[in-house]
């Protein structure tokens, strides 16, 4: 019949597959950005990333963040960084982007005496400033720390102040101290317009002056300069510049969250506290009066007050008013100082609801100059009222980025100057806008402006890079598309972002996700997508509810992050799949014949073992097999067909669990050779699932046939009830398992097993003297005992994690200590970007270090001889080195060169090469004498070459 033994091609495969399949060129048009669907989950909104905020923070005892553990956790980082030890890796990590996508921003400052001079504030990501109008952005390097800047002013001297920590996130309900947003650094203030900045010692957060966790907003009043605050614990002012503070009023309710401060030109001074209004005349202490009251403003608390006072007009206060649910009582107008109160907005209809259930997260307004009655309100929109006309909706975040009335979904601010009145900033969920011509038309201004909060990163064969974030979709970063810089990001899915995946097995399949279980397919490079309903099973929806799924209350189908897992092998050999083909001509024993895989048509050639006639039958074991894992609330759930795009998938149920909603599954990991799967849940259990690979059909991979193979093990743990943010094998050994753990206040973050496929792991602390804070990923390096761990503090890495006492040294050189939510290393031999390690940041993108970078020098499918479309000479090089190559398209092209040992030594970047014949010339004078790998990536370009410099 046919010879089982695969020919040479395969085993090329097998090392690399790049260079045997033609793949067609992955579609260039840029994807636009896909809002979180607000009528799919009309009820939730921010809750989700609220919530897992608070899962893997809060201690688990307390079901809280306290801030004396954030306290005591960020004085043990510091108390760390002191010791000044070598570092372990000696890493430096290199920005991804993207470059074009922002995130949440709550402040922006045009500068008083230029208005091209704008500072801006992401939540999680630092503090940004423009010299050219918001064109483009370049980040304030602060103490190397994560400043989530959350309000700005600026005083008549020109200083300026930075109020950190996101207090308005979290419900209104209880009005207590706790936040699940950023918690703050307290104020920064700079005296030389906004080249450097140093904390306030006065507002250093602690748990003696915890009001400092979060300032909401900073306010100057025009008339003797004093700086009002917004904090935690009320409104404090300061006649020093921010030397000294004291309370502005005191009293019944003085003390709980304040949202908002509007001072007029005259001095009076608005301010909402707790869900209610204060109003004094002069702003100066204990002359407020309450506003909440019969009659004026709602008289019981409510949650969230946003305030406006027209520059022209200071008798004009505006209200906008949520409810402690999110949803909008009302918003208010008083033209006489609060005496009386109109609503001008009302609430409780269908028509009118700006905010949705979100008026406590998202709330903002802004009056026109040119019309003190004239007002812009920010929701999830932004919409527009004047006397004549009813509030219309004047922006939509679900149209296309190019249309003029596009702004991002979850308006934050709005800022604009009185010598430029007609062009309006604001901050949203996704950035940055400006409207130039006084609120008709809008475009975004993201430019650099990178505080995009990722939850997840995936990387491909090719050197793409994915990930999905907080209110920005899924992103894809692909160097090598000639239409965007290497830092461009791409929409390839929208809502809140989760787990994603792209194949090896066929350049243009992606697999992404967003909250709650919702998963899919793309086979064009992400410009399509599968429906829900064409991927899950009907027993799979009907099980979880995910295409039905109720909001409000709690049950949720799967995580708010959806775990996925992709795993595609390419000499499965237990694989009961038969490849059947009918010979179209006569073959003679010897020959190789190719067959085609029934995951996306990809060829194994095989020898044939006798002649064969045109029309014979030909059967061959199909040996190309994938598997793909989802994680719902009680059960994972397997299908063998994800890369079938002409079937709907047939799923087996691999494991099941109670069903409880509030311990969804929250991460997998697998096995190197595909046997043995883990997965983590919310409640903090570890369990692992064996025999996978003789698992195949409904009665040996379902856990409800009494002829199921697997065996599914709740194992026993260290560290139960705690939340487990990462779960990862040792790529050099199976039985060596990783686990990181959050939740502050706790012993130990990091553990290891040497015998993760025994029938008991035994499971050590790796903790040693790293500093006591939640770590949310680890890996353990593809060629060595090393570790790197992500934290809310950043990197840190040991060189070896299996020493009896671990040592860990800190390495966020060049990136800061911004929280790092995910790390993944490209594993895959032949791969372009083998070894590189990849960063996914919860408010500045994507990092990557090639620090292991391995060129696979041994792997013969690597280097070889060179192509006739691409030649280097002189060989060997004395000075130059003429570099020939032939391209199909327009592109840009990355020399890279390694020495024998696979490390990188150096990279050059050529722009706009033509399609047809190149040349380029490179300098050598960075290489000493010996012989060097030369790789040239680009579009449809990966060449490389074994090159000699003798000097």
């Amino acid at each position: 019949m046919i010879n089982k033994k695969i020919t040479t091609f395969l085993a090329i495969v097998l090392l690399g597959f790049s260079f045997y399949l033609l793949y067609e060129n992955a579609n260039n048009n840029s994807n636009n950005y896909k809002p979180r669907n607000k009528s799919a989950l009309p009820s939730y909104g921010i809750k989700g990333a609220v919530e897992y905020f608070n899962q893997i923070n809060a201690n688990q005892d307390k079901g809280y963040i306290d801030y004396n553990d954030v306290f005591e956790a960020r004085k043990e980082v510091e108390k760390f960084a002191s010791k000044n030890k070598n570092k372990a890796l000696d890493l430096t990590w290199e920005e991804m982007g993207p470059d074009n996508i922002g995130g949440r921003c709550r402040a922006i400052l045009i500068e008083k005496d230029n208005s091209s001079l704008i500072f801006a504030g992401g939540v999680a990501g630092g503090l940004f400033k423009s010299t050219n109008g918001g064109l483009t952005w370049n980040r304030i390097s602060i103490d190397n720390k994560n400043i989530p800047v959350s309000s700005i002013a600026q005083d008549k001297n020109g200083v300026i102040y930075v109020g950190t920590g996101e207090g308005l996130v979290g419900s209104f309900s209880a009005l207590n101290y706790t936040t699940s947003g950023p918690i703050g650094n307290g104020i920064y203030v700079s005296t030389d317009k906004g080249n450097t900045f140093s904390v306030l010692s006065s507002t250093i957060p602690s748990s003696t002056t915890s009001e400092w966790t979060s300032v909401n907003e900073l306010v100057v009043n025009p008339i003797n300069n004093r700086l009002f605050a917004a904090t935690s614990r009320g409104v404090k002012y300061s006649d020093d510049a921010g030397n000294t503070w004291r309370a502005a009023f005191t009293g019944t309710g003085s003390t709980a969250m304040a949202s908002d401060i509007a001072i007029a030109s005259d001095g009076m001074v608005a301010v909402s506290v707790g869900g209610r209004c204060w109003v004094s005349p002069t702003g100066e202490e204990n002359t407020f009066t309450l506003m909440s009251v019969t009659g004026k403003l709602p008289a019981s608390t409510m949650g969230r007050i946003e305030l406006a006072i027209p520059k022209t007009n200071s008798n004009i206060i505006y209200a906008s008013v949520a409810k402690t649910d999110g949803y909008i009582e009302n918003i208010y107008m008083t033209e006489d100082k609060g005496n009386s109160w109109t609503v001008i907005g009302p609430g409780g209809h269908s028509s009118f609801q700006p905010f949705s259930n979100q008026g406590n997260y998202d709330n903002a307004l802004h009056v026109k100059h040119d019309n003190p009655k004239t007002i812009l309100l920010g929701g999830i929109d932004i919409w527009k009222w004047e006397p004549s006309r009813q509030f219309e909706s004047v922006t939509f975040g679900f149209y296309s980025s190019t249309d003029k009335r596009y702004v991002h979904s979850d308006i934050h601010t709005f800022a604009t100057t009185s010598s430029k009145p007609d062009i309006i900033y604001v901050g949203t969920d996704g950035g940055i806008s400006q409207s130039s011509d006084n609120g008709v038309s809008y475009k975004t201004l993201n430019k650099n402006f990178n505080v995009t909060q990722f939850y997840t990163v995936a990387t491909s064969y090719w050197g793409a890079v994915m990930g999905g974030t907080q209110d920005n979709g899924t992103i894809m970063i692909d160097p090598n598309k000639t239409t965007n810089t290497k830092m461009t990001g791409i929409a390839v899915g929208g809502g809140d972002g989760g787990h994603c995946s792209f194949s090896i097995l066929s350049k243009d399949v992606m697999i992404n996700s967003i909250y709650f279980g919702s998963v899919y397919r793309s086979t064009d490079y992400g410009t399509t997508k599968s429906k829900i309903e064409d991927f899950y099973s009907k027993e799979m929806i009907n099980y979880s509810g995910v295409a039905d799924v109720e909001p409000g209350n709690s049950s949720f189908p799967a995580s708010f992050v959806t775990p996925i897992l992709l795993n595609e092998k390419i000499d499965d050999t237990n694989s009961k799949d038969t490849i059947v083909s009918v010979a179209d001509e006569d073959l003679t024993a010897g020959s190789e014949y190719t067959f085609f895989s029934s995951n996306k048509s990809f060829p194994i050639k095989v020898t044939l073992s006798k002649n064969v006639k045109k029309g014979d039958t030909l059967k061959q074991q199909d040996i190309i097999q994938t598997r793909f894992f989802v994680g719902f609330a009680g059960a994972v759930w397997m299908t063998k067909d994800v890369l079938k795009f002409d079937k709907n998938p047939t799923w087996f149920k691999v494991a099941e669990f109670s069903k409880n909603y509030s311990n969804n599954i929250s991460n997998f990991a697998i096995s190197n050779d595909g046997n043995v799967l883990y997965f983590s849940t919310r409640l903090g259990q570890l369990y692992r699932i064996s025999n996978l690979n003789m698992a195949y059909d409904s009665l040996t991979a379902d856990v409800r046939s009494n002829n199921c193979v697997l065996d599914v093990s709740n194992l026993t743990v260290p560290f139960a009830n705690r939340a487990i943010t990462s779960v990862n094998f040792d790529p050099r050994n199976t039985n060596n398992l990783l686990v990181t753990l959050g939740n502050y206040n706790n012993a130990s973050y990091i553990y290891t097993t040497g015998n993760a496929l025994d029938s008991m792991p035994e499971f050590k602390s790796r903790q040693g003297d790293l500093p006591k804070i939640p770590v949310y990923s680890g890996i353990i390096e593809m060629s060595s005992t090393k570790a790197i761990i992500g934290t809310e503090y950043g990197i840190y890495t040991t060189s070896n994690i299996f020493a009896t006492n671990v040592t860990w040294t800190e390495e966020n050189t060049n990136m800061g200590r911004v929280p790092v939510y995910m790390i993944k290393q490209q594993t895959a031999k032949g791969s372009s970007n083998h070894g590189t390690i990849y960063l996914a940041t919860h408010g500045r993108g994507f990092f990557k270090t090639e620090k292991y970078l391995a060129l696979d020098v041994e792997d013969n499918n690597i280097v070889k001889e060179m192509p006739k479309t691409f030649r280097i000479y002189p060989n060997p090089i004395r000075d130059n080195a003429n570099i020939a190559f032939t391209s199909k398209t327009k592109t840009n092209v990355t020399l890279t060169v390694y020495d024998l040992k696979g490390q990188v030594i150096d990279k050059v970047d050529y722009n706009n090469c033509v399609s047809g014949i190149n040349n380029i010339r490179y300098n050598n004078r960075n290489l000493n004498n010996g012989t060097y790998i030369f790789r040239l990536l680009g579009e449809n370009i990966n060449y490389s070459s074994k090159i000699i410099v003798s000097k």
